[in-house]
């Protein structure tokens, strides 16, 4: 590995695993730090030269606009050649005329030194053909694996590279994991691929509202009681707009039964006047009695009292005068009784006669309306229509909801049948990932580690175990 400044001392890098450390001597103590050596930045070089993005996080972003640009010695089966990409064109890389030999490597230009320009996505979907055997095939499918993220297992880079070895950095997801490690182990990683869609799913059917089941059990049920009953007002207002008949004149022949209507109210209460009349006056004329002296002899007799002559004639003219004034008020009113039953009798003939005019134009109405009712209609018509195509939308989510829930559910089973399945089929690939692992931190650490792949239908997790072992689960 090297670069186009002076600066730079080139790397050169052996078959098998490459540690880049610190440089120590005699005189080094704990104390001396091998922060700032390079380690990091000399990783970075590599990813660059492979195709990954340079941000502010990367050392390297810093170099931009002096003109750096990087280079790197590969092999491919009987094919070397170098890469170059320079920080301030990062889009292109540049190959040394033996790549041409790469696959998909038809279509590139080739310049008149012989140099090849390609783009960092071409490139990157070339080191995933000859690296991993990743396919176009394979990149169209979601969540599949690619090489940026399966060549960080190799070339760790970063703090967070080495807090898990299942994981690369932080930011990495639960199936992202799951589809990478199950790649690079030989198991089928399109399981976990198809578990995170199904999720996918499952999160699509439950929002925006995160209603539960039993909600929308009961919402669809009263949705469609209303649909039944808002069908039989849509057919009633069909009828009734269809049978509708305009009347001419509607609003005068309204008008007209209303003032017959507020004529005969006040007749009646007139009749009911007159009514209360009649029976105060016949009360009045049985209430009225002649004037009686022997009466009022015998009271004074009672309490001892001598009744002069005198008086008595007196007396005898008032009772005859009192006697004259109570026949000629009974005869007053024996003639408004009279009077008033005579118009109480003209009241009735005449309610009756307004009764009948109204009830005719009552029918005449009712057989018919006016231009404004058949709009009326058609507005509550149109009204109902409108609710019933909301309700009618609202059951076809309801149901599609219920039927994708459905499906999700037979869909996590039918998955994890054949991942069961699949996963025994397997066992001779896993057995062996297990064997060396096994070997391996048995020479690292003097006793064996362990790693179990399994399934689970939650998160994936990893795990340490006596300082050397781990835990993967897939789906």
């Amino acid at each position: 590995m090297g670069a186009n400044k002076g600066s730079f001392r080139e790397v050169s890098f052996q078959d098998g695993l490459n540690l880049i450390v610190a440089e120590r001597n005699a005189a080094s103590s704990d104390r001396d730090s091998r922060n700032g050596v390079g380690k990091s930045t000399l990783v970075e070089i590599v990813h660059f030269c492979l195709g990954s993005s340079v941000t502010q996080k990367n050392v390297i972003y810093q170099l931009r606009g002096d003109e750096w640009e990087f280079s790197l010695d590969l092999e491919y089966g009987f094919c070397s050649f170098t890469v170059r990409r320079s920080l301030d064109k990062p889009a292109v890389v540049t190959l040394t005329n033996p790549a041409r030999d790469l696959p998909s490597m038809d279509a590139a230009k080739v310049s008149l030194n012989g140099d090849i320009e390609i783009s960092v996505k071409s490139w990157k979907e070339i080191l995933g053909e000859i690296c991993f055997g990743l396919t176009e095939e394979m990149a169209a499918e979601k969540y599949s694996p690619t090489f940026r993220a399966l060549i960080s297992y190799f070339a760790r880079s970063g703090r967070d590279a080495y807090l898990d070895p299942f994981t690369t950095s932080r930011q990495i997801r639960s199936y992202q994991k799951q589809v990478y490690n199950a790649f690079l182990v030989g198991l089928n990683w399109r399981h976990a691929s198809e578990w995170q869609v199904l999720k996918d799913q499952e999160k699509k059917v439950r929002a925006p509202s995160q209603e539960s089941t039993t909600y929308k059990r009961s919402t669809l049920a009263a949705l469609e009681n209303e649909q039944v009953r808002l069908l039989a007002d849509q057919q009633r207002l069909r009828n009734q707009v269809a049978e509708f008949r305009v009347v001419p004149e509607y609003s005068a022949v309204q008008e007209q039964t209303q003032h017959l209507t507020t004529e005969m109210r006040e007749l009646v209460n007139e009749s009911a006047i007159l009514k209360q009349k009649i029976a105060r006056y016949e009360e009045q004329m049985s209430a009225e009695s002649p004037g009686d002296l022997n009466r009022v002899k015998d009271i004074y007799n009672e309490v001892g009292l001598l009744f002069p002559d005198n008086v008595s004639r007196e007396l005898s003219d008032v009772i005859r005068f009192h006697n004259e004034v109570t026949a000629h008020r009974r005869e007053y009113l024996q003639n408004e009784v009279v009077h008033l039953r005579a118009r109480a009798s003209e009241i009735s003939a005449t309610l009756n006669e307004l009764d009948n005019q109204r009830a005719e134009l009552i029918r005449l109405l009712n057989e018919g309306g006016a231009v404004e009712d058949l709009g009326q209609l058609q507005f509550r018509l149109g009204r109902t229509e409108e609710r019933l195509e909301e309700i009618g939308k609202r059951i076809a989510e309801l149901e599609s909801s219920a039927a994708e829930e459905a499906t999700v559910a037979s869909g996590r089973q039918a998955l994890l049948s054949r991942a069961l399945l699949d996963r025994a089929e397997r066992r001779p690939k896993w057995s062996s990932v297990t064997s060396r692992f096994v070997e391996v931190t048995q020479y690292l650490y003097g006793q064996p580690g362990e790693i179990n792949f399994g399934l689970n239908e939650t998160v994936s997790s990893s795990r340490r175990r006596c300082s050397a072992a781990a835990q993967t689960e897939w789906i």
